[in-house]
């Protein structure tokens, strides 16, 4: 019964219905079944703004497999939240979550920067710790600084 099931979730997850997609994975956002990973990994291409959103999110459930591979091309999608969404992944998945924000606010789309830097105002928010590693406001504040005025 249990593998009837499985097979019934995973001819949904292929296939090219969103709304009946989005519908599974909200049934199974919490799910840490491996067999779930290959879907998740194809999901991550699909035209569906919502359903890389939805999966993205759940991507933290899996810390046992690596979905880098897959993420690092959607820091550079036209949308906002999987923007943001993927650069999250990868903070929290690398070794060195600092040298990844530091080298995606270098990145030369506005939008790229952006959305590290609402990653790195969420971090601000919640982690005391990563306000004393990470000082992205005094660097932020480098950034604006007027431009001094020529004398003449």
């Amino acid at each position: 019964e249990d593998a009837s099931l499985f097979k019934f979730i995973a001819n949904i997850l292929e296939g090219d219905k969103e709304r009946r997609i989005l519908l599974i994975l909200n049934l199974i956002e919490n799910s840490r079944n491996a067999k779930l990973i290959p879907y998740l990994r194809n999901l991550l291409n699909h035209p569906s703004d919502d359903i890389k959103i939805q999966v993205l999110q759940m991507l933290p459930n899996f810390d046992y497999a690596d979905f880098t591979k897959e993420v690092e091309p959607l820091v550079h999608d036209n949308t906002f939240e999987i923007r943001t969404a993927a650069i999250h992944y990868l903070f929290r998945k690398s070794r060195n979550g600092q040298q990844v924000l530091e080298s995606l606010f270098n990145d030369s789309s506005n939008d790229v920067r952006t959305a590290v830097l609402m990653v790195a105002a969420h971090h601000y928010s919640h982690d005391k710790d990563f306000r004393r590693r990470l000082p992205f406001v005094q660097y932020f504040n480098t950034l604006i600084k007027e431009p001094e005025q020529s004398r003449g």
